[in-house]
């Protein structure tokens, strides 16, 4: 099955803006903003398929691209706690290392939705804290029910 998704794009008014600033004789023409194109893309069913469908230098440099994100992230994350602690960046280094050796892609725990954290909040909460704010929250609810 063939894994279609759906890309969309515009030009923004800052854009716009851009482009006229860099090359006003080529992009005189252009509106202000607002064009749209939205179009279906099959991106193939497996890595296989799109190495041969795309070529594989051009998976291997989106697989790259990809997969640089995340890592930054542990990375910055790594070192904001890392030298809250007192370690050293090459500490850090060494240890975001070690942790990327096992580290699966986009398995980690999905961001939860913001009634789970509600959820989780009030269950933090003392028993008595807790029930006052349930009760605020129906007496809330109860007042919006038409």
């Amino acid at each position: 099955m063939p894994y279609v998704q759906k890309v969309k794009a515009s030009l923004t008014e800052p854009r716009v803006a851009q482009l006229k600033k860099e090359d006003p004789q080529k992009y005189a023409k252009l509106p202000q903003a607002g064009a749209v194109i939205e179009l279906e893309f099959d991106f193939k069913e497996n890595g296989t398929e799109a190495d041969k469908a795309f070529g594989v230098d051009a998976m291997n440099q989106a697989r790259v691209f990809a997969l640089s994100h995340p890592i930054a992230s542990m990375i910055r994350d790594g070192l904001a706690s890392g030298l809250a602690e007192g370690m050293t960046v090459e500490a850090v280094k060494k240890k975001v290392l070690e942790s990327l050796k096992e580290w699966k892609p986009y398995s980690g725990p999905k961001r939860m939705s913001a009634t789970e954290k509600e959820k989780k909040r009030l269950l933090g909460l003392p028993p008595e804290q807790r029930a006052r704010e349930i009760e605020e929250l129906k007496k809330l609810l109860s007042g919006m029910a038409v």
